[in-house]
């Protein structure tokens, strides 16, 4: 019996191309049939993704320019429609997925929840406990049958002649419990913001993995002494900015995917970038 086919969906431009080829490199390895999924690739420019990747759409430049959040969140938003298969998977391309045969167990969760994913590092001003759109998966059936319509599309706010993302409090309970945000506290109006709303008001049930500590991740590093030079980064960097470098999530004790932050804005050779790289390599020796 044939496994039910996948649709796996990623964003790219010219400039991150590197990592929809890395992203299907690492992911691919991990699936005892990597022909159950159709590889879609949605761009932002004019550039064709090498095969198996198949381009599904391209980025329609607006009037008024869109920052880089706002342009991913119209593409991803525009995307939806080109996807037909049961199961769907909405990934970035500076992600990895690491689990054993992880098209197979997406299925299986999706059995018994509508939507699966991993959620944002807790340092962030978006929504918690929720699937993100680093990693977004959902049975299509499911979601038609409960009347259930997914937007991705984030709040725009005109700043300087560009959209940029907009930036608010929550202001009531009802917000503090579907976004699992502290009341008063700042929240970006960001790509999927709607998502857990919509998942409120239709009963749509959600499992989704959380960001582990630094602590307690899985993937290695070359030497003891490159570690101990990260974390020292690291921990300089977190005083100036918010977003994780790095991050990790696990699925019953097994790495089941990594996210390099920003990964648009450096190639992935760039150093720093490719210390990234390089521990997922090391991970998977003798696989990849």
């Amino acid at each position: 019996m044939c496994e039910p086919l996948i649709d796996l969906v990623t964003y790219a431009d010219a400039n991150t191309m590197e990592y929809v080829d890395f992203l299907y490199q690492i992911s691919s390895k991990y699936l005892k049939n990597p022909e159950s999924v159709n590889w879609l690739c949605a761009t932002f420019d004019d550039s064709v993704p090498s095969k198996p990747w198949t381009k599904i759409c391209q980025y329609e430049i607006p009037e008024i320019e869109d920052s880089p959040s706002m342009k991913h969140a119209s593409l991803l938003h525009k995307s939806l429609k080109h996807l037909k298969s049961k199961y769907v998977i909405i990934v970035d391309a500076d992600v990895v997925l690491t689990y054993p045969n992880w098209g197979q167990e997406i299925i299986s969760i999706l059995t018994e929840y509508d939507l699966f994913g991993i959620d944002f590092p807790p340092d962030r001003t978006r929504y918690r406990d929720f699937p993100s759109t680093r990693l977004f998966c959902y049975n299509s059936e499911t979601l038609k049958e409960k009347g259930a319509e997914l937007d991705f599309t984030a709040k725009k706010v005109i700043n300087k002649g560009r959209d940029v993302t907009g930036y608010g409090r929550i202001s009531n309970l009802q917000d503090s419990y579907i976004y699992n945000k502290l009341l008063r506290s700042k929240f970006a109006y960001d790509i999927g913001w709607k998502l857990p709303a919509i998942a409120y008001h239709k009963n749509l049930t959600s499992y989704t993995l959380r960001c582990v500590p630094r602590s307690e991740e899985h993937l290695p590093y070359e030497t003891p002494e490159q570690k101990e030079q990260f974390l020292a980064m690291y921990n300089r960097e977190t005083h100036k900015s918010t977003a994780a470098d790095m991050a990790e999530w696990h699925h019953k004790g097994v790495l089941f995917a990594s996210h390099k932050h920003k990964g648009r804005l450096k190639g992935i050779n760039d150093p720093k970038h490719n210390l990234w790289k390089n521990r997922i390599m090391l991970y998977t020796k003798g696989l990849v």
